[in-house]
């Protein structure tokens, strides 16, 4: 009987001391940027950008599917029309190429690759944008700052 017990003690510690398969969060960030393949970077643009639209498209839907209850204001419904379409033409001007060669540049730098996804693609729209690089250095700054 003792053995079957050290044997599951050995057991248990094992598998309390090996990293967990499930639930070990990926971090979107630099380093998993560069670690990516090539095709999993154009999947992320790919996917950004028609995320972006798509979500555009569902304020558009959800304004004129609530504008039949009553609640239709037509100063709203051209606004969001415009932003989408406006956002939708500026996404499809992006060169996907450049835009990830781009966030290669961006997360070439040792001190980038900390900040997350989510902030270098903003970064990185800034500068495609033309925004003066004083301004992108201080943004830069601003989005590594820890939140309160």
């Amino acid at each position: 009987m003792r053995i079957h017990h050290a044997l599951a003690a050995a057991c248990l510690l094992v598998l309390l001391a090996a990293n967990p398969v499930f639930g070990d969060d990926t971090r979107f960030d630099g380093h998993f940027w560069r670690n990516s393949d090539a095709r999993t970077r154009q999947l992320f643009v790919y996917s950004f950008m028609n995320g972006i639209i798509q979500g555009q498209d569902r304020v558009a839907r959800r304004l004129v599917l609530q504008s039949s209850e009553g609640a239709f204001r037509p100063e709203c419904h051209r606004a969001v029309s415009k932003n989408a379409n406006r956002l939708e033409a500026e996404l499809g001007k992006l060169d996907r190429r450049g835009f990830i060669d781009a966030l290669d540049a961006f997360y070439a730098l040792p001190a980038n690759r900390e900040l997350d996804l989510k902030w270098a693609v903003l970064v990185v729209m800034q500068q495609l944008k033309g925004t003066s690089p004083a301004d992108i250095e201080r943004y830069i700054e601003e989005l590594k700052r820890p939140s309160p």
